[in-house]
C-alpha cells in the first residue's frame, strides 16, 4: 500500500509543502455530532469527501431517506454556507467537498472506491515529487519495537 507524508522529494531535496492528507470519517450523522462543526467553521480549509449509497441494505421506515437527507444538506452547507449576523452561526461556505453517489454498497463498489483512493495517493505523490512506496518512518518503527518488545 502506498503512503504519502514525505519530508524528502524524490530527488532528496527538502520539501517546503504539504505532502499528505489524512483520511478519516464516520458513517451517518454520528459524524455530524463530532466532526462536521470543525469542517464548517474550523480555522483549517479540510476538504471532504461525502460518499453516500441510493439503496440501503438495512430498510427501517425512513431511516435511510433521512440519512440521505442529511447526505445532501451537510455538503451544502460547506459549499454555500450562510449569511448571518451572529458571528457563530455564520458559516463562510465554500468548504470544498466531493460527494460520491453509488447505487448500494457491494463488493465491486468497495474495491472501485478502494482503488479510487490508492490511486489519489500514488497520484498525488508523483505531483508532489515523493516516492509513494518507500515507508522509512514505518520501518524505524519496527525497529524500535523490536527493543521495546525485548524490554518488555
Amino acid at each position: 500500500m502506498e503512503s504519502n507524508g514525505k519530508s524528502v522529494t524524490e530527488n532528496e531535496e527538502k520539501v517546503d509543502y504539504q505532502t499528505g492528507y489524512i483520511v478519516w470519517g464516520r458513517a451517518g450523522t454520528d459524524g455530524q455530532h463530532s466532526f462536521y462543526q470543525l469542517l464548517h467553521q474550523g480555522t483549517k480549509l479540510i476538504p471532504a469527501d461525502f460518499i453516500g449509497f441510493k439503496n440501503s441494505h438495512n430498510k427501517i421506515g425512513d431511516h435511510h431517506k433521512k440519512l440521505m437527507a442529511n447526505f445532501f444538506a451537510q455538503t451544502e452547507a460547506l459549499a454555500f454556507g450562510t449569511d448571518n449576523k451572529e458571528p457563530y452561526r455564520h458559516f463562510d461556505g465554500n468548504r470544498p467537498t466531493n460527494t460520491i453517489l453509488a447505487p448500494h454498497l457491494s463488493p465491486k463498489i468497495l474495491g472501485q472506491l478502494i482503488a479510487m483512493y490508492e490511486h489519489s495517493v500514488f497520484v498525488s505523490g508523483v505531483i508532489w515529487n515523493i516516492d509513494s512506496f518507500d515507508q522509512w518512518g514505518v520501518e524505524l518503527g519496527k525497529t524500535l519495537a523490536k527493543k521495546v518488545l525485548d524490554a518488555l
